[in-house]
C-alpha cells in the first residue's frame, strides 16, 4: 500500500503503466516476472519492513551474481520515476539498486543496455544527489563507491556534486 494519498496521485501514471506491462513475458533469476509491480510498488510503502522485503526480493531477483535479465531493463524507467519523487521513502535504497543495475551486465542470449537505461535518468538522479543532505550522501556515496563505482564516475561527469 502507497503511504500517502499525495503519493498514490502522483504516482497514479506510473501505477498504471506498471501494471499495463506483461511482466509474466518478462524473466527474472525465478522466472516469471509476474510479481515484480507488487514488489517495485513495496518501495513506496509506509511501512519499513515492506519496502525491505520489497528491495531484498527486486534485487534477488534482478541480479545474479552479476547478470540482469530482461525484467531487470523494464524496472528500470520506474525506479527512476520512484527516485524522482521527494515523497518516496528511503529512495537511497533506489539510488543503491539503480547502481547495482548499472554495474551489471545481461544475461547471455538476451538484449539491453542498462547504462543506457539509467542513463535515460541522468537528471533524474544529479538533481536527486544534489538535494541530498551533505552528512548523508557522503556516507552512502562511500557504500555505493564499492557497490556502483561506474555509475559514481559517471555522476561526476555529469555534473553531479560529489
Amino acid at each position: 500500500m502507497l503511504p500517502y494519498k499525495n503519493l498514490y496521485l502522483i504516482l497514479q501514471n506510473m501505477l498504471k503503466k506498471l501494471r499495463s506491462l506483461d511482466w509474466a513475458k518478462l524473466s527474472h533469476v525465478y522466472g516469471s516476472a509476474a510479481d515484480l509491480p507488487d514488489l517495485i510498488e513495496g518501495l513506496a510503502s509506509n511501512e519499513e519492513e515492506m519496502r525491505q522485503d520489497a528491495l531484498d526480493a527486486l534485487t534477488a531477483a534482478l541480479i545474479q551474481k552479476g547478470l540482469l535479465f530482461s525484467a531487470s531493463i523494464a524496472a528500470i524507467p520506474f525506479l527512476l520515476e520512484l527516485l524522482e519523487n521527494e515523497k518516496t521513502p528511503d529512495r537511497w535504497s533506489i539510488f543503491w539498486l539503480l547502481g547495482m543495475l548499472y554495474q551489471g551486465k545481461m544475461q547471455a542470449g538476451l538484449k539491453g543496455d542498462p547504462k543506457a537505461e539509467v542513463q535515460k535518468g541522468k537528471a533524474i538522479l544529479v538533481k536527486f544527489l544534489s538535494k541530498a543532505a551533505a552528512k548523508t550522501k557522503k556516507m552512502q556515496l562511500e557504500y555505493n563507491d564499492e557497490l556502483a563505482p561506474d555509475l559514481l564516475a559517471d555522476l561526476k561527469t555529469w555534473g553531479a556534486s560529489l
